[in-house]
């Protein structure tokens, strides 16, 4: 097996086997790169136990076979190679010899037929055609809020609720509640998938700004110009989250948004655990830390509702707060209720269970 190939095209995927690549204890097989060449191209293959990536680059100079080698090795060297390089693979005597310029590198083989096997997914299964960023939105909006709970595993994930042209965007931690709604404005049917919350930032590695998605039983499978990647579904059912929201007459306030981060941002040096916000004739968000240190300030916003106190988790409520637009409304049906937290579009909503002192 040998090929050569410009730097400049084996580093656009780089990124994506490092994040692919198990970090820490796993097994050996996980940690390594398959190269596959047929004919004038190279076929790249990583996967950890979740996700399934294969690439293909055009070659030259090539011969077909292939070799099986510890992919973090392969990726640093790959990494110190000048851009401008031609790069140049050969197989000798169970090693990999890797040439550019006057330097060259060999690195040990394994047996590639003990490699996973990967399949291509996407002839048995019905793709459609979306915008890669606008899914990189949908989920970053909403990925903050999932939870790590190993008795409920749905939580660690987010769920793809679709009907028709519209798809929900749903992430919890049971704390908090994310629903981020897009309209795709075309038909994609209806289904539900967990997909795991690290999705968008593989995703932001693709080159390509069109892709095509589909879901088979188990995986989410995306396919671009150039190769594929399948991603294992988290098992559900998923809560139903429509019945989370509460109902009735709610207190309101209107807020802008540089106004309350601002004021969040403002007590942070006292890094409080919780905050609280008091309406009466004024706004008033306050703070006080373990220490006895206190932070006050008025709020500027319009409130229509009850006099009333309420408390928050700092770190989850300004999370929320810095994804949300210009304009925020917050509503507040009670001390022990949800409180809903939306933009102006109504397409961006989320959750927060107050806080008992």
């Amino acid at each position: 097996m040998k090929f050569s190939i410009e730097k400049r095209e084996v580093e656009k995927v780089i990124p994506i086997i490092n994040r692919i690549l198990p970090k820490g204890k796993s097994l050996d097989i996980l940690k390594s790169v398959l190269l596959e060449v047929s004919g004038n191209s190279v076929y790249i293959t990583c996967c950890n136990t979740d996700i399934q990536y294969n690439v293909s680059i055009d070659v030259y100079d090539s011969e077909d076979g292939k070799v099986l080698v510890n992919g973090s090795t392969l990726i640093s060297i790959l990494k110190s190679i000048p851009s401008s390089s031609i790069i140049s693979f050969e197989e000798v005597n169970n090693a990999l010899k890797i040439s550019s310029d006057e330097t060259y590198y060999k690195i040990p083989t394994l047996n590639p037929d003990d490699y996973i096997e990967v399949n291509d997914l996407r002839e048995n299964l019905k793709m459609f055609k979306v915008s890669r960023k606008k899914i990189i939105k949908c989920l970053s909006k909403v990925e903050f809020c999932t939870g790590e709970d190993e008795n409920r595993l749905f939580l660690s994930g987010i769920l793809w609720d679709n009907k028709g042209e519209l798809a929900n965007f749903v992430a919890s931690d049971s704390y908090r509640l994310g629903l981020y709604t897009e309209n795709f404005d075309e038909n994609y049917g209806e289904f539900q998938a967990i997909i795991p919350k690290d999705v968008y930032k593989i995703l932001d590695e693709i080159e390509y700004e069109n892709i095509e998605v589909g879901f088979s039983e188990d995986y989410m499978v995306i396919g671009f110009i150039n190769g594929f990647m399948n991603i294992r579904l988290i098992s559900g059912p998923y809560p139903d989250y429509n019945a989370i929201f509460p109902e009735g007459i709610a207190n309101e306030l209107y807020v802008h948004k540089n106004e309350i981060e601002t004021k969040l941002k403002a007590m942070s040096p006292l890094n409080p655990e919780t905050f609280g916000i008091k309406f009466d004739k004024s706004i008033t968000i306050f703070a006080i830390s373990d220490d006895g240190e206190e932070f006050k300030s008025n709020l500027l916003g319009k409130y229509n509702g009850d006099n009333i106190e309420i408390y928050f988790h700092y770190k989850r409520f300004y999370e929320i707060i810095r994804e949300m637009e210009d304009d925020i409304y917050i509503h507040i049906y009670s001390e022990s209720q949800p409180v809903l937290i939306k933009s102006e579009e109504e397409n961006l909503k989320y959750l927060i269970m107050p806080v008992k002192l």
